[in-house]
């Protein structure tokens, strides 16, 4: 019984060598080339800077095979070249050298031109393409007017292949962003109310581009836009009424004092709604005067929200608004948004 056993075992010892020996025929031969493979397989590179990859041959039971490289031309997007002192052997005297084979190929991919291409690796009868991405570091709308006053609206325009996001957010230099009162939607545009103090470039955080779709990036513009401060109090800041269905929009910022004015003509069928928020500071409460200086009567943005809203049918005649600091031993806000809307009665 003993030597049945024995014997069992070194039958089974046989069956198992000629099973690993090509028995099974869906096992390649060690070293025959089955495929390349990259890290990382898609290259995300912003332009002006450069990205690493590596490239490895492989055999069908993942063993890295020696062989010699070959990159294909690379469009005007990018460039690549190869590292020639990755892995580099040393010789029988000492010195080190590069093998005309190696089991793994770096490069170094150079980001040229915003935009999506690819290029081609190969080595030993097989190829692998690689999609590559450039990612712009700014761009440069169409920004108009880029000195702004008081009531200007600035139009941004953005060049071809890029989108301006629903949720975008302008940067001008202050510390708080532009007013985005429109965006185009296409994206094409957007129209934006720059706070006084503006002395930069314009930078938009919510910048979308074609060829990647969905995506947020944030970029700087090539164009600086300004805006001075200036001092509204004592004589009103006229203003001319929006015609009916449409509204005026600006930022203003306070000036030493609590009190801003605006002022305007009334035709005496006139139904307004003033909205006002802000950055920063005390509470505001909106107050309609007439010429005389008194009190219209209408107190309902007179309250602690922000923004404060009030709508008023004023009859013929000249009148201000009034953006009053409701606590005078506050700081005032830092800037003010502002809509006049002019609606059906």
């Amino acid at each position: 019984m003993t030597r049945l056993i024995r014997g069992s075992v070194v039958l089974a010892a046989c069956v198992g060598i000629l099973s690993c020996t090509g028995g099974d025929p869906t096992v390649g031969s060690p070293g025959t080339p089955d495929k390349i493979v990259a890290l990382p397989g898609v290259v995300f590179v912003n332009a002006g800077q450069s990205q690493l990859i590596s490239f490895q041959l492989l055999d069908d039971n993942t063993g890295q095979i020696p062989t010699s490289w070959s990159v294909g031309a690379t469009p005007p997007e990018f460039s690549v070249a190869i590292d020639s002192s990755f892995r580099p052997v040393y010789n029988p005297d000492g010195s080190l050298t590069l093998p005309s084979e190696q089991t793994e190929m770096r490069a170094t991919i150079t980001g040229l031109a915003a935009g999506a291409a690819q290029f081609t690796v190969s080595a030993s009868g097989k190829s692998l393409v690689i999609p590559v991405y450039v990612v712009p570091v700014a761009f440069n709308p169409t920004v108009t007017p880029a000195a702004a006053v008081l009531l200007d609206t600035v139009t941004v325009t953005a060049p071809a292949g890029y989108i301006i996001r629903q949720d975008a957010v302008f940067g001008t230099g202050t510390a708080f962003p532009a007013w985005v009162y429109n965006v185009a939607a296409d994206g094409s545009s957007a129209q934006i109310v720059v706070p006084p103090g503006s002395n930069d470039l314009l930078t938009i955080a919510g910048v979308e581009i074609n060829f990647l779709p969905g995506t947020s990036l944030t970029l700087p513009t090539t164009t600086t836009v300004t805006r001075a401060k200036q001092d509204n109090q004592g004589a009103p800041v006229m203003l001319a009424l929006p015609a009916a269905g449409s509204s005026l929009v600006f930022t203003d910022a306070p000036g030493d004092g609590p009190d801003t004015y605006y002022g305007f003509v009334s035709n005496g069928v006139d139904s307004l709604r003033l909205t006002v928020g802000w950055e920063g500071g005390a509470d505001i409460d909106l107050l309609w005067q007439n010429a005389a200086g008194s009190y219209v009567g209408n107190f309902s943005g007179a309250t602690g929200a922000n923004p404060e809203v009030t709508t008023v049918l004023l009859p013929a005649g000249n009148y201000t608004f009034d953006l009053n600091v409701y606590d005078d031993h506050g700081d005032p806000p830092a800037a003010y948004n502002i809509m006049l809307e002019s609606i059906a009665p």
